[in-house]
């Protein structure tokens, strides 16, 4: 289309531009985006990828805290309050993150309160590999959650991290 090799392009505020002259743009990325879209013979989608290989690149920890009641005569079990920290390193997408976070919580106590593995002494296969599910769906317990989050960004010289607090 702009008969220019990928390595003599670049893009500067949403222009397409050749690495030599960036101040004069060729096109716009909205009308690359328009042509590539619905012109007949060029029509296609546009894609880009990227990597990086970090070497410094610190594991993410977590831990949880549950306050519970245990009545042992009425065989039942108040979770009072959870709190639930992570580090997550630098978060893209917060309400994903949040989601991910309250969602763990919720198989954590499925698993914690009704999972009993069950395997197979002669084969080894897990006999129930899927008993959480039709014992304990999270939303069978969180449905009246107050659930409040909040992240503290700190520095560190390796990664962004931030730590997603989340309790009920």
């Amino acid at each position: 289309m702009l008969h220019q090799s990928a390595m003599n392009l670049t893009l500067i505020k949403g222009h397409i531009v050749l690495v030599e002259r960036p101040e004069e743009p060729l096109m716009s990325l909205k009308d690359l985006a328009m042509d590539a879209f619905y012109h007949p013979e060029r029509g296609g989608q546009l894609s880009a990828e990227s990597s990086i290989k970090t070497t410094t690149n610190p594991p993410a920890f977590g831990c949880t805290f549950v306050d519970l009641t245990v009545d042992i005569a009425l065989c039942k079990v108040t979770i009072n309050r959870i709190l639930n920290v992570h580090d997550s390193g630098h978060i893209l997408n917060p309400l994903l993150a949040e989601g991910q976070v309250h969602g763990g919580m919720g198989m954590g106590i499925g698993w914690a309160l009704f999972e009993e593995m069950i395997i197979d002494a002669k084969s080894g296969v897990v006999r129930n590999p899927i008993c959480w599910i039709t014992k304990c769906r999270p939303c069978r317990i969180c449905h009246n959650w107050k659930a409040r989050s909040s992240k503290s960004m700190s520095r560190n010289p390796h990664t962004d991290i931030s730590h997603w607090v989340s309790h009920q």
